[in-house]
């Protein structure tokens, strides 16, 4: 999940071009790439865009629109081949539960969520809630929003304060993290857009979402692991756990001492590839 790329549903060309391009996971979307006279041509061709994401290999996402009122027509055009649901405007815990029921009882298995946080309120009320539906796989930033409801820049530290705590909670609720303090709409000057990438990877993001392919590029450059680090990684693991079988709690590796925290973070480090 190192590059989630945005595909407006309305724009049918585009379909083939993201199947053919190199995104971890394409997110079909029905919300704000889609202006709200075209959101029923949207729906229309979803079917379409998902049958050819999937026969090119895809993994597929459906970003649903934010007003409730909306979700149900979103929903009626959902199918089981679709791996992730992105939900904008996320902070409450019960829509988040009730979404991931309804799609339970519309595909009969459970579909992961990405909670996309655009504003302060919601951010506030998931910390207060404290927990997150099983379903919930990862937390989002979306700088654009919630720059727009704090009446901020994108790159302001306010933001990256926000992203900070996103980060606090994920961890709390045993999810993954992902996104950058800074504009997705940065995309003729890559250099500003990688370096906010890669502050996002400092905070623990494990990748972000992308809206033109040369974005796609530089978040799978970034947040994908070298074979240098799955190997390190690998040899953490494996050293560890036969020191556990001896009745060792640490070790020294490489000159280094492994102990329960380094041997977790390698163990997670491994688990969140691809």
């Amino acid at each position: 999940m190192q590059s989630i790329l945005f595909v407006p549903a309305d724009r049918e060309k585009l379909f083939a071009k993201a199947a053919a391009g190199a995104a971890s996971v394409v997110c079909l979307d029905l919300e704000d790439g889609v202006a709200a006279s075209a959101k029923d041509l949207a729906r229309a061709q979803f079917a379409e865009g998902v049958a050819t994401l999937k026969a090119a290999g895809k993994k597929i996402a459906l970003r649903l629109n934010a007003d409730l009122d909306q979700i149900s027509f979103d929903l009626a055009v959902f199918t089981a081949d679709v791996d992730y649901v992105v939900v904008p405007k996320a902070g409450s815990y019960q829509i988040l539960s009730d979404i991931s029921n309804a799609l339970f009882n519309k595909t009969g298995k459970v579909i992961e969520i990405i909670a996309l946080i655009e504003n302060a309120t919601g951010l506030h009320d998931l910390e207060m809630a404290g927990r997150l539906p099983a379903s919930v796989k990862a937390l989002a930033i979306g700088t654009e929003d919630f720059a727009a409801d704090l009446g901020v820049n994108p790159a302001s530290p306010v933001i990256a304060e926000a992203f900070n705590r996103m980060a606090m909670l994920a961890a709390r609720c045993g999810v993954a993290l992902l996104g950058y303090p800074g504009s997705i709409a940065e995309i003729k000057d890559i250099d500003a857009f990688a370096e906010t990438a890669r502050r996002g990877k400092t905070v623990g993001a494990i990748g972000g979402f992308a809206i033109h392919p040369a974005q796609v590029d530089v978040l799978n450059d970034i947040f994908s692991l070298s074979p240098e680090e799955v190997a390190a990684a690998t040899r953490i693991v494996d050293a560890f756990e036969a020191a556990l079988e001896n009745g060792q709690g640490a070790i020294s590796l490489d000159g280094r001492m492994i102990d329960m925290p380094v041997y977790l973070a390698a163990k997670k480090k491994l688990s969140l590839r691809g």
